[in-house]
């Protein structure tokens, strides 16, 4: 359509005045009347794009305004609209044609009228343009922790430049992070749609597809993203993380994986470095990338600062600088740190050989790529791996430091028991509420995510809600409320005709919620020790499955050492169920245990740090002994 038809500019010099008032809702519902009769009118396009600027949103105004202009490109102020938008939003060379193209074309004053009032003009803009500002605010939003707000603005920027890769998984990031689980595999398809060979955007949909639940189409784009970039270790990580986090994997499946991919990324040598029969004091290098925002690092640091600072000279590898707030936790243990960050596995291989490391802890395990890499060739005549390296992964390694009855499942290296365990943890405040005292009503409660939530172990927690009568199922919000994991949770539930007994309870905090409920159900493989922790210090027995494998039985390992084995870890999913209904229908029980937790915890051998430093350091001791034993004959 020409602007220079005699009826073009009427809808516009209708609709100025509610223009010039911000009217947006009513300027919306006009357009969208006329577009219901002719949805190319390229009047109405225009004024939703100036809606769309009106409300923020520039991502929206760029599409509606490319729309307009296609309909009447002859139209000087869609272009001039078009000009601004694409400036502000960082598009340097669409800003620049629209701008050639206003001394050309004729001014309509209706259209001109219709201009948002707070509008900026061309030169007032171009002159500041800058490069992807809207991805650039979304990364500030992002680091801020407003995620809403960030992902509006890159979904703007990739209104602008569509195949901007880091966009698409800082976008999917941001619905993921609120729980959108749904919308984020959406986000990431559409992405893949236009970037159909990045791995990086199928990865990203696979974990979000496992996020959700969906195991299946998350090993397929797992497998598509490998396939993609083979020569990606971290993508092939993450893909192995998600099978070991799959309910259904087994540890003969997974130890040959993990073989594999140490075989493909890692690396082989020997140790030929002599050892120092006499060595008053041993360099010790603990790798804790990660770590510090989690729970565990502040037990762990505790115990790590016992150690005898005669005997052991501590380093720490870690992300940052040792000063961060991130790494506060590790600040006393440590006499040195390696910050990994910016260093690709040689670098970071050659930087801890450089300290000439003694003996090393990898606490962090496949949770860092990086170390596990640089720690799969010979670094140190000892090199502990701890249950987050799940497998044996290349030849680096010399033992794994296990709890005392965990199965051997894991590979054939030597198994050095600690008799605290490997999990670390520290007692909550004495201020937290205790569980209320239990009605006739059972309250089972669940603090899992959608991703735990599979029919494996819904199964269950029907049989068990079947089982005890009048009992109900507690689930604690934390991304269920968000409508698409709901509906999620009420299709598995649905399958058990169980729907009405299930509420979900949002709280500010996980402890106010065990204060609500008589039993907590865990999920398989299990949830973090934290869940179990709080719920045993609210008073409420804890149901824990033992665990497909030794790297899943952390938790249930955890509580044998505090002494809470055949109270709460049940050896397979038929003892769950039993153990489960065993609690419920024994109310003086709970009521004893809710009486007494709190003392027999802060009793438990495991968070006695002073013991489990003495502990590790027994144990360190005797892994250099077996070093001196075993290692090569002087070839002089």
């Amino acid at each position: 359509m020409s602007s220079q038809t005699p009826a073009f500019g009427a809808l516009c010099s209708r609709l100025a005045s509610l223009v010039a008032r911000n009217a947006w809702d009513e300027v919306d519902l006009a357009c969208d009347e006329r577009l219901a009769i002719d949805s190319r009118d390229p009047e109405a396009l225009f004024l939703k794009a100036g809606a769309a600027y009106g409300r923020g949103d520039l991502g929206t105004a760029r599409t509606f305004a490319d729309a307009a202009f296609a309909e009447a490109p002859d139209a000087r102020e869609i272009a001039e609209f078009l000009a601004v938008i694409c400036s502000l939003g960082g598009d340097i060379v669409s800003a620049s044609y629209m701008a050639k193209l206003l001394n050309v074309l004729p001014a309509n004053q209706a259209l001109a009228e219709a201009l948002p009032p707070d509008l900026p003009s061309f030169s007032q803009v171009f002159l500041n343009i800058g490069e992807r500002p809207l991805y650039e605010s979304g990364c500030k939003y992002f680091i801020a922790g407003q995620w809403n707000v960030a992902e509006r603005l890159f979904r703007q920027h990739l209104a602008f430049e569509a195949d901007h890769r880091d966009s698409w998984l800082a976008l999917g990031t941001c619905l993921g992070l609120q729980g959108e689980w749904l919308p984020a595999i959406d986000a990431l398809r559409s992405g893949r749609q236009i970037l159909p060979y990045d791995p990086h955007i199928a990865s990203a949909l696979a974990m979000m597809l496992f996020r959700h639940g969906r195991f299946v189409e998350a090993e397929a784009c797992h497998a598509a993203a490998i396939a993609l970039a083979p020569q990606d270790a971290a993508i092939a990580a993450l893909a192995l993380a998600h099978r070991l986090a799959d309910p259904h994997s087994r540890a003969a499946d997974m130890a040959p994986a993990f073989a594999t991919w140490a075989d493909r990324f890692g690396g082989t040598g020997t140790r030929s470095r002599p050892l120092a029969e006499d060595k008053a004091r041993h360099v010790v290098l603990c790798v804790v990338a990660g770590m510090g925002a989690t729970s565990q690092a502040a037990p762990l640091a505790d115990m790590l600062a016992k150690l005898d600072p005669r005997r052991y000279k501590m380093i720490g590898v870690g992300r940052g600088p040792l000063m961060d707030q991130a790494n506060a936790p590790f600040q006393a243990p440590f006499d040195g740190w390696i910050d990994l960050n910016g260093m690709d596995p040689i670098t970071l291989r050659r930087s801890m050989l450089g300290q000439r490391a003694d003996i090393i802890l990898d606490f962090a395990g496949f949770g860092c790529v990086e170390t596990t890499l640089a720690l799969s060739q010979p670094l140190a005549p000892v090199q502990l791996a701890f249950p987050t390296q799940p497998f044996d992964i290349g030849t680096g390694y010399t033992g794994r430091l296990v709890d005392a009855d965990s199965p051997a499942d894991d590979g054939v290296l030597p198994r050095i028991a600690l008799s605290g365990g490997t999990a670390y943890a520290a007692l909550p405040s004495d201020d937290l509420p205790l569980a209320s005292e239990g009605g006739e009503q059972v309250r089972f409660g669940i603090d899992a995510d959608i991703t735990e939530l599979h029919p494996r172990i819904i199964e269950r927690w029907a049989a068990i809600l079947r089982t005890v009568q009048n009992s109900t199922l507690l689930v604690f919000d934390r991304d269920i409320s968000v409508p698409t994991n709901s509906a999620r949770l009420l299709e598995l539930f649905g399958d058990h005709a169980l729907v009405g007994l299930i509420e979900i309870v949002s709280e500010a905090d996980r402890a106010s919620f065990m204060s609500q409920i008589d039993i907590l159900l865990q999920p398989l493989p299990p949830a973090s020790l934290d869940t179990t922790l709080s719920a045993l210090w609210a008073g409420v027995p804890a149901i824990v499955p033992a665990g497909p494998f030794a790297c899943k039985r952390t938790t249930a390992a955890f509580l044998r050492h505090a002494g809470l084995g055949d109270e709460c870890v049940a050896a397979d999913l038929e003892a769950y169920v039993a153990l489960a209904v065993a609690w419920a229908t024994d109310a003086p029980r709970r009521e004893t245990f809710r009486a007494g937790i709190r003392d027999r915890l802060r009793q438990a051998p495991p968070f006695d740090t002073d013991r489990r430093a003495q502990d590790l350091g027994e144990a360190l001791g005797r892994c250099w002994a077996q070093a001196l034993e075993h290692q090569p004959a002087d070839p002089a």
